[in-house]
């Protein structure tokens, strides 16, 4: 008996509201019109499942602004590794539900293996296990001020601000995101340019 055909791992990362999400859902569109016979199944993951429980002190800079979620402190890049591992194994795996109104993991989501598993963060380049874990990889690219609009509550954009200031997590995002990955440059809702390094 043949061993069984490893999945294809698409990474979807950019800054903090970059267009990750709609990249994603074009990704997912376009892989349904080729799967018309539903042979092939297509899971994703996002990284946001993946924030790390809050302590006591972290809770509180959260409540108030202060806690950097967009800082790789923030993941436990090591469960999400053993995740992707589990399900490169044919085995299904339980995600977290993260609650964003409670800084909190809140219920769960259970995941079968697939054909085609789309991985989407912030800064799912940053770890060479995640890396090295990719067929392809694509970089969504969007000015600060696009990303700053696009947050949708005061606190987040408050948040945001915070990242914008430090531009760290931008730094990290860009300096993760590999020599070999490809830039979309957002250009609209659902506008994209590939500009490839």
């Amino acid at each position: 008996m043949g061993k069984a055909r490893l999945p294809c791992i698409i990474g979807v990362a950019g800054g903090p509201s970059s267009g990750k999400s709609l990249v994603m859902e074009k990704i997912m569109e376009r892989l349904e019109t080729l799967n018309q016979d539903k042979k092939k199944q297509v899971i994703t993951i996002p990284m946001e499942s993946f924030y790390k429980e809050l302590n006591g002190e972290e809770r509180i800079k959260a409540e108030i602004g202060e806690y950097d979620f967009d800082h790789p402190s923030a993941f436990d890049f090591d469960k999400l590794a053993e995740t992707i591992s589990q399900l490169e194994d044919g085995k299904s795996v339980t995600l977290p539900k993260y609650d964003f109104l409670r800084s909190t993991r809140k219920g769960s989501l259970h995941l079968e293996p697939a054909d085609v598993i789309i991985v989407e963060g912030i800064l799912i380049f940053y770890d060479a296990r995640l890396r090295n874990k990719f067929a392809m990889k694509l970089f969504v690219d969007a000015d600060a001020d696009i990303r700053l609009a696009r947050r949708e509550s005061v606190t987040r954009v408050s948040i945001l601000i915070v990242s914008l200031v430090r531009q760290l997590p931008f730094v990290i995002s860009q300096s993760s995101r590999g020599a070999q990955s490809p830039i979309l440059r957002e250009g609209g809702d659902e506008h994209f340019t590939l500009y490839v390094r």
